[in-house]
């Protein structure tokens, strides 16, 4: 975000399209909200949280094509935040 000039935040994505090791198929990540609610401080200032869920290419593509994250999130309701690099592909 620094090197472009832009922010990071809910259903952004990262990632080459490269598999982050052979072992596994994911090849990039999302970031989802981490809390239901946000936190605010005394000052009224606002702290998000967020998760970080690894994505195989054809989950980021549906994610692409939809434009959003919210109707992966959908389909994948049984999503764990545990990462599983043996989890089921949504998309296959």
């Amino acid at each position: 975000p620094i090197d472009q000039n832009t922010w990071i935040g809910y259903g952004h994505t990262f990632g080459d399209g490269d598999c982050f090791d052979e072992s596994v198929k994911f090849t990039s990540i999302v970031l989802v909200k981490g809390l239901e609610e946000d936190l605010r401080l005394s000052n009224d200032k606002k702290i998000n949280f967020y998760k970080l869920i690894p994505l195989y290419p054809e989950e980021l593509d549906y994610k692409m094509a939809k434009g959003d994250i919210d109707e992966f999130l959908d389909i994948a309701e049984d999503l764990s935040t545990i990462i599983d690099i043996q989890r089921k592909n949504y998309c296959k």
